[in-house]
């Protein structure tokens, strides 16, 4: 525990690992120390992503073992096809989360970003932009047949379809704020408390909510695991981060989970460790089914050992549509802007990057603008409140920095853009869009390590291809330092 600081920055969530390390009960961070030293071949991009049956293929990054696959597949191709196969995987899952009919889905881009993606289109993909490039990738990664500058091209045309796909990720109510809560303090009191991971179908989520708003028996509420789900006109109350997940099932505030798709493995098996009643989306529970479990369990459940104080909870308000209206951005006429988001990453401290550079951000009288476990952890510390000076924006979560960058693009203040940081990388959904954001001109980074270090002609030809249209993609071969970003912001 004398390292306990080194997890997490929330004084709530330190007692609460002292609490689950007293019990014994074992956690992601627990997880994470014993992966102690991950693979390195992976975390370089020399480690084969096609999937053949006769490897695992590995290339020695310092050149004293191996330097080809048994395919004979080189460095370069290897370490460019771990990129495409990422970005194939992200692209895969944007088209999933969109609402999908029979017929294949328009690819579109805002009105801000339409003449740097039509560049982009031009530069990569001469004849069109369309889902059949992710059957041309899958094709691509079927054997390792193709020099490393045809998949690292193949890279960008998903990575920029991506960006396309995501810009129809839109809400039904756009244009109108949605509110939202953070922090422990949403458990206050003595209430029943149904929780949510990962994405459960919307109508489930509306039953529960309809149920819990009855009059009868002891009240019911409904938190979210750190996983933004929308919720009448906002967003279900956020407990916790993502990360804090598990923690949080192991302080015994928690009396049902609902399981939704995405929910991680580790969420379901605290929950069972703990006896909390489980529903995972394909058991197709009802709501009142649900509702009569949690009531039955908090009726004998154990008492969490630490009282949870009203205090702990910020308000925020969402909107998804902060700056596409031409005109409405910037207010200041020489603000500057930068935007953090992503999830959570056990590589640092949880909430430690996203809280330090936006106080740092602000005191070089740069504008923040945040989403996802950033955005939450700027709610906790009060950095979104319109009491405090320059309050820190939220942004979309399903959209992210692809709205502020359309607005200020539309406005034709791009250049006020200081850049957009991926704090953590743990959806695959992340590297394509960041990707994406790059070749349409950004200025983009990422704190977790990019899986392209063990190519120096890859990180050259990739620099060289974004540079063309404008823009940048910054990686660390190792977890990036605070200091280390707020310079790349700054400078």
């Amino acid at each position: 525990m004398e390292t306990i600081h080194l997890k997490t920055v929330d004084p709530v969530s330190q007692e609460l690992l002292r609490l689950a390390a007293k019990n014994g009960i074992a956690l992601n961070w627990d997880r994470y120390e014993k992966l102690q030293p991950q693979d390195g071949f992976l975390r370089l991009g020399l480690s084969c992503p096609f999937g053949c049956l006769q490897g695992p293929c590995r290339i020695d990054p310092f050149g004293r073992g191996p330097d080809r696959g048994l395919c004979g597949m080189d460095r370069d191709a290897m370490v460019a096809a771990m990129l495409l196969r990422i970005c194939l995987q992200g692209t895969l899952t944007i088209l999933n989360d969109i609402a999908l009919s029979d017929a294949a889905p328009t690819v579109s881009f805002a009105p801000g970003l339409k003449k740097s993606a039509a560049k982009a289109i031009k530069g990569v993909a001469p004849k069109s932009l369309s889902t059949a490039q992710i059957f041309k990738s899958a094709a691509l990664l079927q054997r390792p047949a193709d020099p490393f500058g045809v998949l690292l091209e193949q890279t960008l045309v998903l990575s920029l379809l991506a960006v396309g796909l995501l810009g129809q990720q839109v809400h039904e109510d756009k244009g109108k704020d949605r509110t939202v809560q953070a922090g422990y303090g949403v458990l206050s009191g003595g209430h029943v408390t149904i929780a949510i991971a990962g994405q459960p179908p919307r109508k489930l989520v509306e039953a529960l909510g309809s149920a819990a708003a009855g009059k009868s028996g002891a009240s019911v509420r409904l938190v979210s695991l750190g996983d933004w789900i929308p919720a009448a006109k906002g967003y279900l109350p956020l407990a916790c981060s993502s990360a804090e997940a598990e923690l949080l099932l192991s302080a015994r505030a928690i009396h049902f989970l609902v399981a939704g798709a995405g929910a991680d493995p580790g969420v379901i098996e605290t929950a069972a460790k703990m006896d909390v009643p489980v529903a995972r989306a394909e058991d197709k529970s009802d709501a009142a089914k649900i509702l009569k479990s949690a009531r039955q369990f908090h009726s004998h459940a154990p008492r969490p050992e630490i009282t949870f104080e009203s205090h702990l909870m910020e308000a925020g308000v969402v909107t998804t549509a902060l700056t596409e209206r031409k005109g409405s951005t910037p207010k200041k006429p020489k603000s500057r802007f930068a935007l953090l988001g992503g999830s959570d990453s056990l590589h640092y401290p949880l909430g430690h990057l996203p809280v330090a550079l936006a106080m740092a951000l602000r005191g070089a009288g740069i504008q923040v603008a945040g989403w996802g476990d950033a955005a939450v952890w700027m709610m906790k510390n009060g950095l979104t409140s319109k009491k405090a000076s320059d309050p820190v924006s939220i942004l979309d979560p399903q959209l992210g920095p692809l709205q502020f960058a359309a607005g200020l693009s539309l406005a034709g203040k791009p250049d006020r853009l200081k850049g957009i940081l991926f704090i953590g990388g743990k959806d695959c959904r992340d590297l394509p869009v960041a990707l994406g954001l790059a070749l349409l001109g950004c200025k983009v980074a990422f704190a977790d390590p990019i899986p392209f270090w063990g190519s120096s002609s890859v990180r050259d030809r990739l620099s060289d291809l974004l540079a063309a249209n404008g823009g940048q993609l910054t990686g660390f071969d190792h977890p990036a330092e605070a200091q280390e970003l707020l310079e790349w912001f700054t400078k």
